[in-house]
């Protein structure tokens, strides 16, 4: 009898630790290129939990210039063509195997030239 309790309480605390969600998503965002950023994210509960990010549904690989930082994505440099596309945050219990993912984070990343060129026309006092 005491074998079967224990067992139960077992597996009541493992289902228990999947009670988590997203407190914070990543949220699309207007960049210019060449700007950092940090793309964040994190959950209600986060023992026994990793963060991944992925970006166009890959997996992305930490680099010198865009790397994880605790949950949350940081890019010191933005760049077109390579930063574009959706991204998003993986949280899974190593002890369970249980993975949320976030909703999808966009990056709209503008040429600097043209984003000054833009607030210079129409942001001008005379």
């Amino acid at each position: 009898m005491i074998v079967i309790f224990l067992i139960l309480a077992g597996i009541t605390a493992v289902e228990g630790q999947d009670n988590f969600y997203f407190s914070l998503s990543p949220r699309d965002l207007d960049v210019v290129e060449g700007t950092e950023i940090k793309l964040l994210c994190d959950v209600s509960d986060r023992r026994h939990v990793v963060f991944q990010w992925t970006q166009s549904g890959n997996l992305l690989p930490n680099t010198s210039r865009r790397f994880q930082e605790g949950s949350h994505l940081r890019i010191l440099r933005v760049l077109r063509g390579e930063d574009e596309g959706p991204y998003q945050c993986i949280a899974t219990n190593v002890t369970t195997g249980f993975s949320l993912q976030s909703s999808e984070s966009m990056l709209n990343i503008q040429c600097k030239s043209f984003y000054f060129l833009q607030h210079n026309i129409f942001n001008t006092t005379q």
